[in-house]
């Protein structure tokens, strides 16, 4: 199974965002099961509109984190074949559909654009300027120090094995994450 809801046992206080629950998703890692969550996804996307209480719905389950579990993942998906590459832009788009369908909602924005995977992701999805802060860097420094503790040590030793991939374009955030982590 690539999906479950486990007790968040963590002592970590950093990691409070609005409509988070007691539990913590947890989700695979492997390409293979990463790669399935497009249609899913989509889904997800779809609900949000269809309902006016679609986005509260949506944000209540958790997808802010997930997407942030899929960014951290998905700079170490293989990219290697066409076939691979084709699979991982289908996720970014189905994770970008997610954070345009959410940033639409007016009554959520502040909760979807101030969420560390917005501040993170940068090649997936920008919140618009009056959302972004004035000193990106700084906003990225500071979203490293609001998420899980896991998070920060995968991404860090993706930096340290050389596992990232060529989606990893923006040397400047490589670089402040490097001088974040070493905080």
């Amino acid at each position: 199974m690539w999906f479950a809801v486990t007790p968040n046992k963590s002592t970590d206080n950093r990691n409070h965002f609005p409509y988070r629950e007691e539990g913590t998703a947890v989700m695979s890692s492997s390409s293979k099961e990463m790669l399935v969550l497009p249609p899913v996804l989509g889904f997800i996307a779809w609900i949000t509109t269809q309902v006016d209480w679609g986005c509260k719905i949506v944000l209540e389950t958790g997808i802010l984190d997930m997407l942030l579990h899929v960014y951290i993942v998905f700079a170490t998906l293989s990219d290697t074949t066409t076939q691979d590459a084709d699979l991982k832009e289908a996720l970014r788009g189905a994770c970008r559909l997610i954070l345009v369908t959410l940033g639409q909602s007016f009554e959520h924005q502040r909760v979807v654009f101030n969420h560390p995977v917005c501040i993170l992701w940068t090649g997936c999805y920008s919140p618009p300027l009056e959302y972004g802060g004035k000193d990106h860097i700084q906003d990225r420094c500071a979203a490293w120090r609001r998420v899980d503790r896991s998070y920060v040590i995968r991404r860090a030793l993706t930096v340290y094995r050389g596992t990232l991939r060529n989606s990893e374009k923006d040397v400047a955030d490589l670089c402040a994450d490097i001088v974040e982590f070493t905080k």
